[in-house]
């Protein structure tokens, strides 16, 4: 079970946010629940493997069976997952304070979203999940996966105060594309 924690700590996350936007439109009360008990799972997988680390070394986590192909020698191709001690208590300390942020800020967002926090947990989980991905992930191009994730929750998120914070997140959103572009260009000159 121990080598599957890795993927874990990113899907739980990221399922408990799509499970979480589904049910909020026919049960709104259970959609924080899912929220928490898929940041719960991801906090206690990321605890565990930082007790795992010390004990087996750097965890190299490779999804879909791809590895290192002989036509690129020292490549690896598709989606690799790597936990070595410091990215894991970075992992560790990013899970436990998400956790505890959802678990406070429930009263305070219920009071300051009244009827508009439907989708507020939903995205929140999805921020968390884009942050844990780009704390294990192993290569550059899922890097800027999970950064585009962390992103567009964020701007959502963003989106969610008062007065003038559409346009704040609009121009938040503006920004933030031109850089994704920027990484991206970048990640395509590695690879070519």
């Amino acid at each position: 079970m121990t080598e599957h924690l890795p993927i874990l700590i990113v899907l739980a996350p990221l399922l408990g946010a799509v499970f979480a936007a589904l049910t909020s439109w026919f049960w709104p009360r259970v959609s924080f629940p899912i929220v928490l008990a898929g940041l719960a799972i991801s906090c206690i997988s990321s605890l565990l493997l930082v007790f795992e680390v010390p004990a087996s070394g750097v965890i190299h986590y490779q999804l879909g069976g791809w590895g290192k192909q002989k036509e690129y020698a020292d490549m690896v191709v598709g989606i690799q997952i790597s936990v070595d001690y410091l990215n894991g208590l970075i992992l560790a300390a990013v899970t436990t304070i998400s956790l505890l942020t959802a678990i406070y800020s429930r009263p305070t967002v219920e009071r300051e979203l009244e009827g508009q926090q439907r989708y507020f947990f939903a995205l929140f989980s999805l921020l968390v999940a884009g942050l844990v991905g780009i704390t294990i992930t192993g290569d550059i191009f899922n890097l800027y996966v999970f950064m585009e994730i962390a992103a567009l929750s964020s701007y959502a998120l963003l989106a969610y105060g008062k007065k003038r914070a559409t346009m704040a997140s609009f121009n938040y959103l503006i920004m933030g594309t031109m850089g994704a572009c920027l990484y991206l260009l970048g990640v395509g000159f590695v690879f070519v």
